[in-house]
């Protein structure tokens, strides 16, 4: 399989040589094959070609803590973990760097000999691994503009791990930006039925159904955030919104009022509040309130 890939991505390189899929694709085919060594020319080039392709960047991570380069590895670790946070495959490459480094360091102040590398940390399962391997390659495709086949790769990872908050989140981001609206709120309402204290992903379903014009039901998903955290300042500028595109402009201040005292430069809860404002005659306070708003974007 590892080798019909590299087939793949040499007639790819073929016909564009800086394609950045096909360059990172390569590195970790090789990676995968246990050539740490030979992915890294080509983890160089992804990067050379992306220098912020988050997947490049865990590879290369990945084939330097192989090789027990762990201390050209932790930058690439701490870069793959600020460009995604949520990785859990970034965290635990950095963590074992840092382990490892940490132990080499102190069997030298010892004075201890070194035979080989130490011992290998537990391995993850076999069906983890090729999760994170799909879960890896969506994000890949993310990169390289293929919305589809991305989230057909994430979708695969949730069929081993369906419980995995982090591959759900990356879904349902993906059905948003493709309109998807319903398939995003049903992947949102399966966070909640994993971790219900989820307010952004509450506050997430009642955003869709307000971009989509349904102001009922976005309402009821801002309550349910609400319900989680009373001070969440995008739910509170959402119930306001939505009240305002039902005619409900009293009821719809108030909501605004409470986002503003929450945040007073929240940009979207000032202009929602001066168009009310409009709506209700009061033309002078929503003037002002337009210029304040501007101000701050």
């Amino acid at each position: 399989c590892h080798r019909n890939a590299l087939d793949a991505y040499e007639i790819a390189l073929k016909l564009q040589a800086d394609q950045i899929f096909a360059l990172a694709g390569k590195a970790e085919t090789l990676r995968m094959l246990g050539l740490n060594e030979d992915a890294l020319p080509w983890f160089d080039a992804a990067l050379q070609v992306k220098p912020d392709h988050a997947f490049a960047i865990r590879g290369k991570g990945a084939a330097l803590n192989a090789l027990h380069r762990y201390n050209s590895a932790i930058p690439y670790w701490e870069d793959a973990i600020k460009a995604e946070p949520d990785s859990s495959f970034a965290k635990q490459g950095h963590a074992e760097a840092m382990e490892r480094l940490s132990m080499l360091q102190e069997r030298n102040e010892r004075g201890e000999v070194e035979f080989g590398p130490p011992p290998a940390p537990p391995q993850l399962s076999a069906s983890r691994l090729a999760a994170e391997k799909s879960r890896e390659m969506g994000q890949a495709l993310v990169a390289d503009g293929r919305i589809k086949a991305a989230i057909e790769h994430f979708q695969a990872a949730l069929n081993s791990h369906p419980n995995w908050v982090e591959c759900l989140q990356e879904i349902a981001q993906l059905q948003e930006t493709q309109q998807q609206w319903d398939e995003a709120i049903s992947t949102y309402n399966a966070i909640l039925g994993l971790d219900p204290e989820r307010v952004q992903e509450a506050c997430a379903i009642g955003e869709v159904y307000r971009k989509t014009e349904r102001y009922d039901p976005a309402l009821d998903g801002y309550r349910r955030a609400l319900e989680i955290d009373a001070g969440f300042v995008f739910a509170l500028s959402g119930m306001g919104d939505s009240l305002r595109m039902l005619g409900r402009f009293n009821e719809a201040l108030d909501w605004f009022e409470k986002a503003i005292e929450r945040k007073p430069t929240h940009a979207f809860a000032l202009r929602g509040k001066a168009a009310t404002l409009n709506a209700l005659g009061r033309h002078e306070e929503a003037s002002s309130l337009w210029r304040k708003s501007l101000d701050i974007e």
